[in-house]
């Protein structure tokens, strides 16, 4: 770049910086709109100035306030960085723009509070009679309006959880009680995000492997295994919970994943090994979806509202 403190700033320095509002890079414009992939917030790109134009300081002001906003949205804080007021100087700590670009661009999945939720309360009643396996899934979908505004839920720090919510043992033997045991003690909450999540496997309380790399950008059309909890509770020690995640699929024009999740949550009851083979099963267990949408403070919503079934 040619920018220097007390030159002005011509329009190729400032489209440098701006640069184009698709693909991924280190560019604003490629943060803050489109972008492709992990990259972009769905925003309205900010425009490149016509060639040997000089910029003005509203057009300076803009692209620095819009670097601060993803900066704020990421972190809550854009330090002493902020722009010109018209009539003033810009110096030289105020043309630093690449290095804010740059650290944008390695927080640009992070996320510095969270925006409003959608919950889908979930329900299932799980019976056997004694010495009889018993197994339920439940398929859960959360559909967004297209691919892009998936990406973009993603990118802003939109998330996905599943989590416990209450349980009710209506024939109070040890078989039942154990089932619940593994949803109320084990099971908990579990989150996705854009490329990280909470899942994990392991016994009881336990866990043996945290799944954190198993992000939205991670799944496939087929099955991914994000949650495996398995019973601790002599005799039922092959009681399970399984959680399996999948996209539809489908990359669009800027190399997305889909635009539905699919959660299948897999509760299985055995009697192996048991040795109260007498015992029946009958439980109800209550769940909850939720999505948290990203905050729009320094964001317009360009994700839209997920549908959940």
């Amino acid at each position: 770049m040619t920018i220097s403190a007390g030159s002005l700033i011509e329009a190729a320095d400032y489209n440098i910086l701006l640069g184009p509002s698709t693909g991924s890079g280190s560019t604003v414009n490629q943060l803050w709109a489109i972008g492709s992939n992990d990259y972009g917030y769905g925003q309205s790109p900010i425009s490149q100035v016509a060639a040997g134009n000089t910029i003005t300081a509203t057009q300076w002001a803009n692209l620095i306030n819009t670097i601060r906003s993803m900066r704020l949205h990421q972190s809550g804080t854009a330090g002493a960085f902020s722009a010109p007021t018209v009539g003033s100087i810009i110096t030289a700590s105020t043309i630093a723009c690449q290095s804010e670009i740059n650290t944008a661009q390695t927080n640009r999945l992070l996320v510095n509070s969270t925006g409003s939720t959608t919950g889908y309360s979930g329900s299932f009643r799980l019976t056997a009679a004694a010495g009889v396996a018993a197994t339920n899934t439940q398929t859960r979908t959360i559909t967004f309006g297209s691919i892009d505004q998936c990406r973009y839920f993603w990118n802003a720090g939109g998330s996905i959880r599943v989590s416990y919510t209450s349980s009710v043992n209506h024939n109070g033997t040890a078989r039942s009680t154990n089932i619940i045991t593994l949803w109320n003690t084990n099971m908990s909450t579990y989150t996705i995000y854009a490329r990280s999540a909470s899942g994990r496997t392991g016994t009881g309380a336990s866990a043996n492997t945290n799944l954190t790399a198993i992000g939205f950008y991670n799944l496939a059309t087929s099955n991914i295994l994000f949650l495996d909890i398995d019973s601790s509770s002599y005799p039922y020690v092959d009681d399970y919970i399984k959680i399996n995640i999948r996209t539809n699929g489908g990359a669009g024009s800027y190399s997305g994943n889909g635009n539905i999740v699919t959660f299948d949550i897999t509760t299985y009851s055995s009697t192996t090994g048991s040795s109260f083979v007498n015992d029946a099963l009958d439980v109800t267990i209550n769940y909850q979806i939720t999505v948290t949408y990203p905050p729009t403070t320094y964001l317009t919503n360009s994700w839209g509202t997920a549908t959940l079934a």
